[in-house]
């Protein structure tokens, strides 16, 4: 089986950690797993110092690769700021700026149609409504799982707009299991600010949910498993 090898950046969008592991044989294209977590704010994540909740699967991703201590987002908001990560570029230039009445440039190039074009399989799956395909972010996935329901969409309950971790890594195993064979490119976006967290039996800590949906115990061998890291 071809081997593969992962860059992975997780960003989350006002301050992220970011992490990556090392550059692949140029023989072998390297698979792309961009995680982008919406919400969380990196002195809150154990790897950056934080102690009265826990994030050991963040930690430990932190730990095997490269933390970074800074990073800056051009806007704080989800759907532009989403929009700088996938182009590379300002939202002056996407006319991504809010998130209404912004569609992006159908001949604006991003990662997925980049390397959609140099034979990569790709897919995406989202956690919130705001980074719907209505947006022009579906532009070279040839898989992109939003489904959501704008009819319900009403300030009183937008959480009936997001869609839990736990189900968009579901999705996002599903597809992987599909399409590991070749390289791939999967964004799998979480939204977690309205899920509470858990408090450990052992220690008493607070759990932080992306550490329940990115990477749990049980979810890491899985995710392992597929990528063969």
């Amino acid at each position: 089986m071809r081997r593969a090898s992962l860059l992975a950046l997780l960003a989350a969008l006002v301050l992220s950690p970011v992490f990556a592991s090392a550059t692949p044989p140029a023989n072998d294209p390297p698979n792309v797993l961009l995680i982008t977590i919406d919400t969380v704010r990196a002195d809150h994540v154990g790897c950056y110092g934080y102690q009265l909740i826990e994030t050991p699967n963040l930690d430990a991703l932190a730990a095997g690769g490269a933390r970074f201590a800074n990073a800056y987002t051009p806007v704080p908001i989800t759907l532009p700021a989403h929009s700088v990560i996938l182009t590379g570029t300002y939202p002056m230039r996407t006319g991504m700026h809010d998130f209404s009445g912004n569609r992006l440039n159908a001949s604006q190039p991003t990662l997925a149609t980049l390397l959609h074009e140099r034979g990569y399989t790709t897919g995406a799956v989202m956690g919130s409504a705001v980074l719907d395909s209505r947006f022009g972010l579906n532009r070279g996935f040839d898989f992109y799982y939003d489904h959501f329901d704008f009819s319900r969409l009403d300030e009183r309950n937008i959480d009936a707009m997001m869609r839990p971790g736990n189900e968009v890594v579901n999705h996002a195993l599903s597809w992987l299991e599909v399409n590991r064979r070749k390289p791939f490119l999967l964004w799998v976006h979480l939204t977690t600010r309205t899920i509470p967290t858990t408090r450990h039996r052992r220690t008493g800590k607070n759990i932080a949910p992306i550490s329940m949906t990115v990477a749990s115990r049980s979810w890491m061998p899985r995710w392992g498993a597929l990528l063969r890291l």
